[in-house]
C-alpha cells in the first residue's frame, strides 16, 4: 500500500525517477525489528522505498521518505533507517 504523500515529496519522486530513469516505489511495510523505520532496496530495475507501518494513519512516514530520498541522490541503492 503507498502512503499518502504531501504533493513536494511527489515532486521530488517524480524528478528522481526521471533523471534516473528507475521507478521508485514508495510502500507501507512491518517487519519485527520496530527500531527499523525505513529501508531502501532494489526490486529488478526499480528502487523500493518502505516505511515500518507501526502506526497507521500518523503520517511520521514523510520523514523517512525524505531520508531515503536524500540516500537515493546520493547514489545509495541499499540502505536502512533506525
Amino acid at each position: 500500500m503507498k502512503p499518502l504523500l504531501p504533493l513536494e515529496v511527489e515532486g521530488r519522486l517524480a524528478r528522481l525517477e526521471a533523471r534516473l530513469g528507475r521507478r521508485i516505489r514508495v510502500r507501507l511495510a512491518r517487519w519485527q525489528d520496530e527500531g527499523l523505520r525505513g529501508r531502501l532496496r532494489e526490486d529488478g530495475c526499480d528502487l523500493v522505498l518502505e516505511c515500518n507501518d507501526v502506526n497507521p494513519g500518523f503520517f511520521w512516514h514523510v520523514d523517512v521518505v525524505r531520508e531515503l530520498l536524500d540516500r537515493v541522490e546520493a547514489g545509495e541503492i541499499e540502505a536502512e533507517v533506525h
